[in-house]
């Protein structure tokens, strides 16, 4: 009975020593997530690119040679890309973060102040304003006002335009002292040569003006770039159609206040928590040295790596763990070369779709939609909304809207029934609840990054823990 009672507990401490470590692994994980994922990335890649080495090392190449001449075709690839599309991509994706956080009011201040040893009366009064009224004072004083000796007036000036046109307009400032009014030049939303045609015409911009007993802080303001951002867009889209939402909605919301307000914290939250992840992976380091570095040696030295763990095993599990390995090498692989080639083929058919109806910004719009194609369920639902917020957000409106959603019901035809029929590897059965469980922990680890990144992890844990079951199961039975 002794025997059995210290044999349960010997059992139970090592279960919670097993316990323990396995969190303090997975605490240790978690800590430096942003540091694994170019090795995660890495990984990938050479599990994708290692059936063709040992194609090439089976021709009579060595295996570094092999590894060498698949590099140069890579960068020669990577070269081509970048001259052909690199370009149109930076802009587009620039253009496209650039409506998602513009700002949509910026505020400047311009003060006049009294140099005389009298007290000086002074008006302001818009003029020349165009196009429309984008210009404002923020909580104007009641003009005329006086100005005594060695007094300054600071007046704010808001610049809310509700489209992205240029915009330029006049304040005048006029005083019994002044033998011709003052005109402060402000603009925004210019183009570089607007800007210098602008600011061509003297005074001199942003330079500081006397006049008789009234100094001016400024000669002129140039606002930058500001207008409705994308959310805004959206919000105005919705609240045009609340009147007939809201008898389906049964209870009084504001919609357009929603969006506007849940739209900016979704963003918040995703582009916040990636961009410290790209920052960190994107860099140049991560990308130029460690990933390329990380595929070379998962490459070159994988299979020793994988032949000393071996080593470590005992006689008796020597055939069971070196079929395990065999079998999870083949169903990893084939699993992420068919996630790689479905995600290529239906960002290609996105991008020329996009192309072919007019969307703006279409490049980065259909690289997205592949790459969420590997959420399932979700992914091409995350593609199809993107596209058509930006649709919403165009002239063409509603109508390109309709484009979108037929151009991504073909796509997902086509990759439904022509290419994931091909990509057998590619499915790993994953349960929709289970899918939406790992997105939503990738998101709120790495945000956008994470989503990507969360379904095909876990598929990898799901093909590595059956066949490790059926394995030993198998083994056992024999």
């Amino acid at each position: 009975m002794n025997q059995d009672t210290n044999f349960s507990w010997a059992r139970l401490v090592k279960v919670l020593l097993g316990v323990i470590v396995l969190l303090g692994v997975g605490w240790f994980l978690y800590t430096i997530r942003e540091i694994l994922v170019p090795f995660v990335i890495a990984f990938i890649l050479s599990y994708v690119l290692n059936p063709l080495v040992d194609r090439m090392e089976g021709r009579g190449l060595s295996r570094g040679a092999s590894i060498g001449m698949i590099f140069v075709g890579v960068v020669a690839i990577g070269v081509v890309g970048f001259f052909t599309v690199g370009k149109r991509l930076t802009e587009q994706v620039m253009d496209i973060t650039e409506q998602f956080l513009r700002q949509e009011t910026v505020v400047r201040e311009f003060s006049v102040t009294n140099t005389g040893e009298e007290t000086v009366t002074i008006d302001v009064v818009w003029k020349r304003m165009r196009p429309g009224k984008r210009f404002a004072l923020v909580d104007p004083p009641v003009f005329p006002i006086e100005l005594a000796p060695g007094a300054r007036h600071t007046l704010q000036i808001r610049f809310s335009p509700r489209t992205t046109e240029p915009c330029e307009g006049v304040l005048r400032v006029s005083s019994p002292d002044l033998a011709n009014p003052f005109e402060l030049r402000v603009h925004g939303n210019t183009t570089e040569a607007e800007q210098d045609e602008f600011w061509s015409r003297p005074p001199d911009y942003m330079q500081r003006v006397n006049a008789q007993s009234l100094e001016f802080s400024l000669s002129g303001i140039d606002f930058g770039k500001a207008g409705p951002s994308i959310i805004t867009r959206m919000s105005e889209v919705v609240s045009g159609l609340q009147p007939k939402l809201q008898g389906y909605l049964g209870v009084e919301v504001d919609l357009e206040k929603l969006v506007k307000e849940r739209g900016r914290e979704m963003m918040n939250a995703l582009v916040g928590k990636s961009s410290a992840v790209v920052e960190g992976v994107f860099s140049g380091l991560a990308l130029l040295v460690i990933v390329p570095f990380a595929v070379f040696f998962f490459l070159k030295e994988g299979r020793r790596i994988t032949h000393e763990l071996i080593e470590l095993v005992p006689n008796a599990y020597f055939e069971l763990c070196l079929n395990l390995i065999y079998q999870i090498n083949g169903q990893i692989g084939g699993y992420l070369r068919g996630q790689m080639l479905e995600t290529g083929i239906v960002a290609l058919l996105s991008v020329v779709a996009l192309t072919i109806i007019g969307l703006p910004n279409a490049i980065p719009i259909g690289l997205l939609a592949g790459m969420a194609n590997m959420i399932p369920y979700l992914g091409p639902l995350i593609g199809g909304i993107t596209a058509s917020v930006m649709a919403l957000s165009t002239d063409g409106g509603s109508s390109m809207v309709l484009y979108v959603v037929i151009a991504f019901a073909i796509i997902q035809m086509l990759d439904n029934l022509v290419v994931q029929p091909i990509i057998v590897a590619k499915s790993v059965d994953l349960h929709p609840m289970l899918v939406m469980l790992v997105v939503s922990i990738g998101s709120q680890l790495l945000g956008i990054m994470g989503m990507l990144i969360a379904v095909p992890l876990t598929g990898i844990l799901k093909v590595s823990t059956q066949t490790i079951y059926r394995g030993i199961k198998g083994y056992r039975a024999g």
